[in-house]
């Protein structure tokens, strides 16, 4: 089984705060989605941002 795609989402919490979430889509359609560190997220800054 493959990576079909991979972005992030920025989401809002219930407090009204923004946060951004990691989606890794597979082949058979699933998608994990994971909350990022800070560390994270400054490795991961290149991948896309979707606005959904």
């Amino acid at each position: 089984m493959g990576v079909k795609d991979v972005y992030k989402v920025v989401r809002t919490s219930k407090a009204g705060n923004p946060y951004e979430q990691l989606c890794i889509v597979f082949d058979n359609g699933y998608v994990l989605k994971l909350f990022m560190s800070d560390e994270q997220k400054i490795i991961l800054a290149d991948v896309p941002v979707l606005n959904k």
